[in-house]
């Protein structure tokens, strides 16, 4: 059985990478706001909003491996890409998040 093309491998790699840095992101943009929250005594809402934040990041970046392996698997056995899940759950944890963070800012200034 012959190995497979190297550039396939190197592709998945730079996914996994761009995965990660957007779990990154989402951590750091749920620290920044969870502290800011806290530290300008802004309402709750944003502090929940910021730790949901940062708990996405984390499962995506859960995710991107888990990806990562079922796509190089995948590779190696020349077999169809499993599908992904992580745009779905990346959309989803935006949308919520922007959400949270609407919300909040709405009642800090009702408030």
């Amino acid at each position: 059985m012959s190995s497979p093309d190297p550039r396939f491998s190197l592709a998945n790699e730079r996914t996994v990478l761009a995965w990660l840095r957007t779990s990154l992101a989402f951590v750091a943009a749920g620290l920044g706001a969870a502290t800011a929250a806290h530290l300008l005594q802004l309402t709750d809402l944003l502090v929940i909003s910021g730790m949901a934040a940062a708990a996405m990041g984390g499962a995506l970046a859960v995710g991107a491996l888990t990806r990562w392996r079922a796509v190089q698997r995948a590779i190696d056995d020349e077999e169809r890409l499993p599908p992904s899940r992580l745009v779905p759950l990346a959309v989803t944890a935006t949308v919520a998040v922007s959400v949270l963070a609407v919300l909040s800012v709405v009642v800090q200034l009702l408030t």
